[in-house]
């Protein structure tokens, strides 16, 4: 039982190390005026176009995710390359700005360009991994990780994975079948 006592202690210690980090940058942002009127310029027009078009959103979302054809094979053309070079250039600036992820621009932006939404989300879940090990080891050479702390969560990532994928697994075969 120690272990796991010892293991909680550490846990809660990471937790409440990056709640503090999570503060520190809520505040060094909120003190900025100019990053706030940044931040407030580049939520705008989301949010005047979420109004302005909910009722044609809210129709031709189910095509977007990709309906009953999510999984057929998706098309390339020279429209969604210079497309997804336009949204990895504005996801950055954003991730630059205000010190979040761009993982919640980019896939309803893919989607828009005419990606299917589960291409979408799965090219963004590649997009934020490759960026992940950039910023790990940008912050491993500032001395900002925990190497034991990140094998625990590496440790419990895998196995929640594993499980995850051999549930889909199963379903899918009784779905099959």
């Amino acid at each position: 039982m120690g272990f796991f006592n010892e293991w909680g202690k550490f846990m809660m210690a990471g937790a409440r190390a990056h709640a503090a980090w999570e503060l520190e940058v809520s505040r060094v942002i909120l003190r900025d005026k100019r990053r706030l009127v940044l931040l407030g310029l580049l939520t705008l027009p989301a949010i005047l176009g979420g109004i302005a078009f909910a009722d044609q959103v809210g129709e031709a979302l189910p095509q977007f995710l990709g309906g009953k054809t999510a999984y057929s094979p998706a098309f390339y053309s020279t429209g969604i390359f210079v497309a997804s070079i336009l949204i990895g250039v504005i996801a950055g600036l954003i991730t630059g700005c205000i010190g979040a992820g761009g993982g919640f621009v980019i896939a309803p932006a893919m989607m828009s360009a005419g990606i299917k939404g589960i291409l979408a989300v799965g090219t963004d879940l590649f997009h934020i991994f490759a960026k992940a090990i950039m910023g790990s080891v940008i912050h491993r050479k500032l001395g900002n990780v925990s190497v034991p702390l990140a094998l625990v969560f590496l440790i419990g990532a895998m196995i929640g994975a594993t499980l995850e994928a051999l549930s889909i697994a199963s379903s899918t075969r009784s779905t099959l079948c």
